[in-house]
């Protein structure tokens, strides 16, 4: 070929480039992890890290509130007396997750009651908002709070719970309540010190747990027409009120609470129940209620009562469910009560919270799927659903 000298070296450096280019493909003659099998494939991605640090519902509310890592709060459902925060102005039904942007990120727990929130941690005054009638926003009046209002006095919560009253637990272990429900003589609309030693608390529609540091289980609250005080004995409403925590079992490490029922999950996994049972809630294969502890069949690592089920995870992550069943918030893809726990659903569920006709849980990943009662918006999916939900759909949060 018949070149001129500039075109020749304009070729040699062309040629030059080659190697690096091929390089720049991925080509490679040792053992570097090329496509030929040489080498070791790249590492799969690590998997997505949980956004989420709890979900709380309870058994008598409509709505949710979640507390993501960030510390920031999120809540959805109906708001109907400021429960859902500023952001939520009037009577509205949020369909869609929204921030409760007014509290900051210095809270890292929050707690829902029948139409309050609250926001709260070891080391912050906790704070709440919504319904107040009862005084059990503890702000030392029964006005109802649209932005959340910092409870008088005492600050430093590590569990709080809401129903009919409030109580929760310090960072000392002392125990503490507020709210007209606990002693409608003499209401308390600021906390009052009941106890100490304790390390968290669970509170149904007028009764609450708390657990002591050594396991055991104490109980009061507002009548115990169901035998929900778990005290042997099922008290009529007058003259029932119990203002003082007693002890009522030992060796528990979680408790909860339905609307009127109890549960005790102790450190052996084994599970116990009492109270009421008009819908199998209590999973001892009856509806006979109880008013003193009843062992449910199985073991378990974790538990969450709504109104009249219960949603609860084994060992190996499976999740169990009993109870009612009307808007399919068993997640069984029936509306059929179940009376003993069974199995539906074999995913590794890392959070469950069960509520008013729903069940919520999460996954690794921090997506959150739910089952039951949307009319409300509770299920967090963007839509309202007049239909029961039988089976989990994911939440858009």
């Amino acid at each position: 070929m018949n070149t001129t000298p500039a075109v020749r070296r304009r070729v040699v450096a062309l040629m030059a480039l080659v190697p690096l280019v091929l390089a720049g493909c991925g080509g490679s003659s040792g053992g570097g992890g090329g496509s030929g099998g040489a080498g070791t494939p790249p590492p799969p991605p690590p998997p997505p890290v949980s956004q989420i640090k709890a979900i709380h519902t309870s058994p008598n509310a409509a709505h949710v509130v979640v507390v993501k890592t960030d510390n920031t709060v999120w809540s959805w459902g109906l708001n109907d007396i400021g429960q859902l925060g500023p952001q939520a102005t009037g009577y509205s039904i949020v369909f869609t997750p929204m921030e409760v942007s007014a509290l900051g990120t210095d809270f890292d727990r929050v707690a829902v009651g029948y139409k309050t929130s609250f926001a709260y941690g070891p080391g912050v005054y906790a704070y709440g908002w919504g319904d107040n009638t009862s005084g059990v926003l503890g702000d030392n009046s029964t006005t109802a709070r649209t932005t959340p209002t910092q409870v008088a006095v005492v600050g430093g919560f590590t569990s709080l719970a809401s129903g009919s009253f409030t109580t929760a637990v310090r960072s000392d272990g002392t125990l503490w309540h507020w709210g007209s429900r606990i002693n409608a003589a003499a209401p308390y609309y600021r906390p009052q010190n009941v106890g100490s030693g304790f390390s968290k608390v669970a509170m149904g529609y007028a009764h609450a747990l708390a657990l002591g540091q050594d396991g055991s289980v104490w109980t009061w609250g507002w009548q115990n027409t169901a035998g929900q005080l778990g005290r042997t004995v099922q008290s009529t409403p007058s003259g029932s009120d119990a203002q003082t925590p007693v002890q009522v079992m030992t060796g528990v490490a979680q408790i909860a609470t339905g609307f009127q029922s109890s549960y005790a999950l102790k450190t052996d996994g084994t599970l116990w129940a009492w109270g009421s049972n008009d819908k199998g809630q209590l999973g001892d294969g009856t509806t006979t209620s109880r008013p003193a502890p009843v062992q449910i069949p199985g073991l378990y690592t974790h538990i969450s009562a709504g109104d009249n089920h219960v949603a609860a995870t084994k060992a190996n992550g499976t999740l169990w469910t009993w109870g009612h069943n009307n808007f399919g918030q068993l997640a069984d893809g029936t509306t059929v009560d179940a009376w003993s726990p069974h199995q539906v659903s074999s995913a590794a569920w890392t959070m469950v919270a069960a509520g008013a006709g729903i069940t919520l849980v999460a996954n690794a990943a921090g997506e959150i799927y739910g089952v039951g009662y949307n009319y409300w918006g509770s299920l967090g999916t963007g839509y309202q659903q007049y239909a029961p939900t039988t089976t989990f759909t994911k939440s858009v949060f």
